[in-house]
């Protein structure tokens, strides 16, 4: 989801390694809009009391996004979560903390468009198709992976059916 985050004006983008404890939480209290994606750094709302910000939440998994809802509404201004992604389920991958997720630009953008005050982001989903290539490519050398076409073949299948018409690239 890095290329997203990257492709959105006025957002920056926060890598948890890059900043220390301090700086993440200053930055949580401050925000006007967080945009976090599923993972350790929503953990960091635990750390706060509350913050005046309206978080978006990019689920990875699917499907879980009023689960986070639930435990985290009461911490900010107010909590949006979009979680209409699919991950890549191939059996080389292992399990479910370590399959790379893929969604729809024209869903993210309407979400986004109508979480942000009518936001309009401008996602391409060729640079979105390389970003995901290149992200499930380091996963495979991780993870030294051999016989890896139906992998690609279902990333394909998966990447296309959430961006039709996008065609191979």
């Amino acid at each position: 989801l890095d290329y997203i985050f990257r492709s959105l004006n006025g957002f920056h983008v926060i890598n948890p390694e890059d900043y220390s404890i301090e700086q993440q939480i200053e930055n949580i209290v401050n925000a006007n809009i967080l945009i976090i994606e599923e993972g350790s750094a929503i953990h960091l709302l635990d750390l706060i009391g509350y913050t005046k910000a309206k978080i978006l939440f990019i689920s990875r998994r699917g499907r879980n996004g009023r689960y986070w809802k639930k435990m985290y509404q009461n911490k900010c201004k107010d909590f949006c979560f979009f979680d209409d992604v699919k991950q890549i389920n191939h059996s080389m991958l292992g399990g479910p903390g370590v399959l790379p997720s893929l969604l729809s630009l024209s869903k993210i953008e309407v979400f986004l468009k109508d979480s942000v005050d009518n936001y309009e982001a401008k996602l391409d989903a060729k640079m979105y198709y390389e970003e995901c290539s290149k992200d499930l490519e380091k996963i495979v050398n991780k993870k030294k992976l051999s016989e890896i076409s139906g992998l690609y073949i279902e990333f394909e299948e998966v990447f296309n059916e959430l961006n039709s018409p996008v065609g191979n690239f």
